[in-house]
């Protein structure tokens, strides 16, 4: 006969097993649309000029910097979720720069 504890340990183990199976499906669905998503950012940064890919990389530094700014604010460093939110938003304005200076540093290669 089952106890209590068996059942409770059959069922997180369960929960685990669903967990970790979910988890892969997330991952493969994000890779999959990863990169798509990655295609067609190429392709629309072939289709820029070069006066549009040095805006936009000027834009992005001075959001960037500006991220820097704020997470230099010690009182930011006090509040977690202001901290947490910044670092974020300055991760993804750093993989938001780097595709574009790529772009940038090809075409002035090739010239």
């Amino acid at each position: 006969m089952f106890n209590c504890l068996d059942v409770v340990c059959a069922v997180v183990a369960l929960a685990c097993a669903s967990q970790v199976h979910q988890s892969r499906r997330v991952q493969q669905v994000k890779q999959k649309s990863g990169s798509e998503s990655s295609n067609n950012q190429r392709r629309m940064l072939e289709r820029m000029t070069v006066e549009q890919l040095e805006k936009k990389i000027e834009e992005v530094e001075n959001r960037l910097a500006g991220a820097d700014q704020a997470l230099a604010d010690p009182e930011v460093w006090r509040d977690g979720k202001k901290m947490d939110r910044l670092s974020a938003e300055r991760q993804k304005l750093v993989e938001k720069l780097e595709p574009l200076e790529f772009e940038w540093s090809r075409r002035a290669e090739g010239e």
